[in-house]
């Protein structure tokens, strides 16, 4: 199937020019970012519920062995940052400090993957947005130089296009900055939740 086929199931692509395509990527890339963060976003992927309050009596009793038994890094941030604390235990506070702030920024990372590509929806579909705007005005105008009082269809196809692409990108970017919004809310959230139980921790081992 031709690609100009392919664009007439699509709402206003033909219409909008060659940028509405590119408009339509990011968004429905930004669109599948979002679903699969919301996937992997969730508790028990980051920190199992009542799992803090079974680990914390075991660390106050000094119960090493059953803690590693307990904890499966291999499934949430939360167990494999414990795991970094019981595992490294016997070092000076510094040099734990510091291991459990590096692997709290590995976890961090991993939680804000993809967002960068839908911050980059919100910053670019408005340009793309103007880009075909521009290109819709040069079309009105081409026709206009060419005729004096210039071909309607081709006038009304330039507009249509400078119009379409704005209201594109525009729409676009809202969309990508909502959703961008609440998975940073998110993993605010998770990242602050897992600094306070670091801290928890590393106090109790400490006394």
């Amino acid at each position: 199937m031709h690609v100009s086929e392919i664009l007439k199931y699509i709402p206003y692509a033909s219409e909008g020019g060659w940028i509405m395509p590119i408009i339509y990527l990011f968004s429905l890339i930004s669109t599948a970012i979002f679903f699969e963060r919301l996937w992997f976003l969730r508790r028990k992927r980051i920190i199992p519920p009542d799992l803090a309050d079974r680990i914390l009596p075991l660390i106050e009793e000094e119960k090493w062995e059953e803690l590693e038994k307990i904890l499966k890094p291999e499934k949430s941030a939360f167990e494999r940052i414990i795991s970094v604390i019981i595992t490294n235990r016997k070092k000076s506070l510094d040099v734990l400090k510091e291991m459990v702030e590096s692997s709290g920024r590995k976890e961090r990372e991993n939680l804000e993957r993809g967002l960068g590509f839908i911050s980059l929806t919100v910053s670019i579909s408005p340009l793309l947005g103007l880009l075909g705007t521009v290109s819709g005005m040069i079309k009105v105008f081409a026709a206009i130089s060419h005729q004096a009082i210039g071909n309607p269809e081709k006038l009304a196809g330039g507009i249509s296009e400078a119009l379409l692409t704005t209201f594109a990108g525009l729409t676009a970017a809202i969309v990508a900055l909502l959703m961008l919004n609440f998975l940073n809310s998110k993993v605010k959230r998770f990242s602050r939740e897992l600094e306070d139980y670091s801290v928890q921790i590393i106090e109790k081992i400490v006394k």
